[in-house]
């Protein structure tokens, strides 16, 4: 009997000043996705949206210029339906594959699943940067770079119960990989939790595999399970390009 498996379209960018983020989940991609995995080790697969709260702002006539200045009020309008779609999917028996988007929609995607579990969850987290700011240690206000300290309850965003402060991640079973970027105030947080970071430098191509499992299995030692959000800046810009931030490596 093989697990359902639900693809959750979210293409959202107003994290940060980049709007591409949103063309990443591509129809075409998603339905040759879906089809691929209907015939290999899938057998049920939904194609979900979870953009409902976007196209009603838009069917009110809100411009986009309008949107940008209400930024926050709309990501977390977005992120809230994001998160439970995610908690709909999971207590269904389905496994939820998010795709975006820019990071920022993993505070919906994670929160909502931590919901779900009851319980702090541990966390893969592949990216170039730590994404560890809060308001107050970002110079740029993009959300985009905050996704991580939030979920680990150091970075309160938002108002809503669903995004609220407290921690939904076990920061011992936390592990960060491929980070290339970051400010002091964010190493000096990841150090506080005691999370573990990898390092683009320290990732050796003949040691990846290694490095990999030894990541996979702090994380999975998670006694409520562990999650993977992978931000695809997080591998060579020379490779994959069409990022919001890329960084060299």
């Amino acid at each position: 009997m093989h697990q359902a498996i639900d693809i959750i379209s979210a293409p959202f960018s107003m994290g940060g000043r980049h709007w591409g983020c949103n063309l990443g989940p591509n129809p075409f991609l998603l339905r040759a996705l879906s089809h691929q995995l209907g015939h290999d080790a899938f057998r049920a697969v939904r194609f979900l949206d979870a953009t409902p709260c976007l196209r009603q702002l838009s069917s009110e006539g809100i411009k986009p210029a309008q949107l940008r200045r209400m930024k926050r009020s709309v990501t977390q309008s977005y992120l809230v339906s994001l998160a439970k779609l995610c908690y709909s999917s999971y207590q269904s028996g389905s496994i939820p594959v998010v795709l975006g988007g820019d990071h920022t929609i993993a505070m919906g995607t994670w929160r909502g699943i931590a919901q779900a579990v009851e319980k702090p969850i541990g966390m893969l987290w592949v990216d170039a940067h730590l994404d560890s700011h809060n308001w107050e240690s970002s110079d740029s206000g993009n959300m985009h770079g905050m996704p991580l300290a939030n979920l680990l309850g150091e970075a309160p965003l938002f108002s809503h119960r669903l995004l609220s402060e407290r921690s939904v991640l076990y920061s011992e079973f936390v592990s960060v990989m491929g980070v290339r970027s970051y400010e002091a105030a964010e190493w000096a947080l990841v150090e506080r939790l005691g999370l573990s970071v990898v390092k683009d430098s320290e990732v050796r191509a003949e040691q990846f595999a290694k490095q990999l499992r030894q990541q996979l299995d702090r994380v999975s030692a998670c006694p409520r399970g562990y999650a993977v959000s992978i931000d695809m800046d997080a591998f060579n810009p020379v490779d994959f390009s069409a990022v919001s931030v890329p960084e060299a490596g």
